[in-house]
């Protein structure tokens, strides 16, 4: 069930946005999202809710609650615009199969940095890039930076993901 947090700490939340706001949001910023119907919307607002913002970041403070189904909010961070503008942009990547990096598309080796081929005796080399990192997510900057005066830091005031 789609649930909004309403800023109490609900148990059941699974959303930091509504679908009215996410069509606000794109609406405002000349986003078409009328391939999408309603509940694809909110299957996109919840995995970027839930599966995104409230995994790969660590807010500051303690929750309101202590069984509250998301991180958010907490007695520190409350549920602003920054961070509704976060969720959207995370639920709009997610709409376009942006968000997550689909495991299937990756090397296990890496990035091919050179590659031979030859016909003679059927023969094949790739050279794979050094110090590759695999990566779950497309880059998510704008999130990042929209998120970070609320979450922990990390090393040189970098935003804590995990």
């Amino acid at each position: 069930m789609f649930t909004v947090e309403d800023g109490t700490g609900l148990d059941n939340s699974n959303a930091l946005i509504s679908a009215e706001e996410f069509q606000a949001f794109a609406s405002d910023r000349g986003e078409d999202i009328s391939a999408f119907d309603e509940t694809a919307q909110q299957a996109a607002i919840v995995v970027a809710s839930v599966n995104y913002i409230d995994t790969f970041y660590t807010f500051k403070g303690d929750a309101l609650e202590a069984d509250q189904a998301m991180q958010l909010p907490t007695n520190e961070v409350s549920i602003n615009n920054k961070i509704k503008l976060a969720c959207y942009e995370a639920a709009l990547l997610q709409l376009k199969n942006r968000l997550f990096v689909n495991p299937t598309e990756l090397t296990s080796a890496g990035p091919v940095s050179s590659k031979s081929d030859s016909v003679g005796s059927l023969s094949t080399s790739r050279t794979y890039a050094e110090g590759y990192e695999r990566t779950s997510t497309y880059p998510t900057v704008m999130i990042d930076r929209l998120l970070q005066p609320y979450t922990l830091a990390q090393g040189m005031g970098t935003v804590k993901r995990w």
